[in-house]
């Protein structure tokens, strides 16, 4: 291995840059929605396919607390 003054730094992989655009959108979506609602956020941008379908109707919620 050569002594580190000798060596030269890699180009970044395809698969490093597209996690560094993807961080980059994260927090600037997350920023985003501080600004326009004033809540933080945590926001993880991932795979289409990774995100699961929804199973069915929605489900109605009913408020059963004490009125008054």
């Amino acid at each position: 291995m050569p002594p580190a003054s000798q060596m030269r730094p890699r180009a970044p992989t395809p698969r490093h840059d597209v996690r560094q655009k993807s961080m980059i959108a994260e927090a600037s979506l997350a920023h985003d929605v501080n600004s326009a609602l004033g809540v933080t956020v945590g926001v993880r941008i991932v795979d289409p396919a990774a995100v699961e379908r929804s199973q069915g109707k929605a489900k109605r919620v009913v408020d059963l607390r004490a009125k008054g």
